[in-house]
């Protein structure tokens, strides 16, 4: 697994998430480097105003521009990937007459297309995640929500329920296992992190905390995380935080 990092000369080099060794340079050419997600292998860039989204393949620098958006984006997934005709860019951010950093704007959008449905929220939200026609998101709070997503015939969103979570400190996040929906917390002062499990189709609404992550690796950042199922160059049952490896 490979991460981008800006060298100090302004390039873009790929980067093993375990060690220090650059192993190629990017051939990427974007305006900006305001990259504000990644998705099925697609870089999420926005301009300076960060209003304007792309996504960008950072292996070729194939770059598909899409509407500019009425809010300030800040961090952003997609559905599915381009190729296919359900995809669509779910994108949060600030409203663009706020002067406090709250994330309490979310829209989705078509590749193609005018504008996406902006909706505001009197909270701010953290990170999301999208599986099955449902977002799961958190919020900064420590609070959770699912979105119901409608495809046809325009994308909107309808359901929005609250989801259940411990009692348990901040930083929570949110992440995907096979048919299982993860909810990783971290205490900052500490360092120890937590992993707990509900499924994804909710039938069942008690979290189950792990002992074990099974085999699987767990990567963590500020406001993500990924699980990687079958690791070969990495040592299962470990999560890596900013190239800190911390045993299960």
């Amino acid at each position: 697994m490979l991460m981008l990092r800006l060298a100090s000369s302004g390039a873009l080099r790929f980067q093993s998430i375990t060690d220090s060794i650059h192993h190629m340079t990017s051939p990427l050419r974007v305006k900006t480097k305001n990259c504000v997600g990644v998705s099925f292998g697609y870089l999420i860039i926005v301009d300076r105003s960060w209003r304007q989204p792309s996504l960008v393949d950072p292996f070729t620098s194939t770059t598909i521009c899409l509407p500019k958006q009425g809010f300030r984006i800040r961090f952003a997934i997609l559905t599915a990937p381009p190729s296919s005709p359900d995809c669509l860019l779910l994108g949060w951010g600030l409203d663009l007459d706020a002067e406090t950093c709250l994330i309490n704007a979310i829209a989705v959008c078509e590749l193609k297309g005018s504008c996406g449905t902006v909706l505001f929220w009197p909270f701010s939200f953290r990170n999301a995640i999208f599986r099955d026609g449902k977002i799961f998101a958190m919020l900064d709070f420590s609070a959770g929500m699912v979105i119901d997503l409608v495809h046809h015939p325009k994308p909107r969103f309808t359901a929005v329920r609250p989801l259940s979570i411990p009692s348990r400190i901040s930083n929570l996040m949110l992440t995907k296992a096979g048919g299982d929906l993860l909810l990783v917390s971290r205490d900052l002062l500490s360092g120890r992190i937590c992993v707990d499990a509900c499924p994804l189709d909710l039938k069942r609404k008690d979290w189950v905390r792990l002992t074990s992550l099974g085999g699987r690796a767990l990567f963590l950042s500020y406001n993500r995380c990924e699980v990687l199922e079958n690791p070969t160059e990495w040592e299962g049952g470990t999560a890596y935080t900013w190239f800190l490896e911390i045993r299960w």
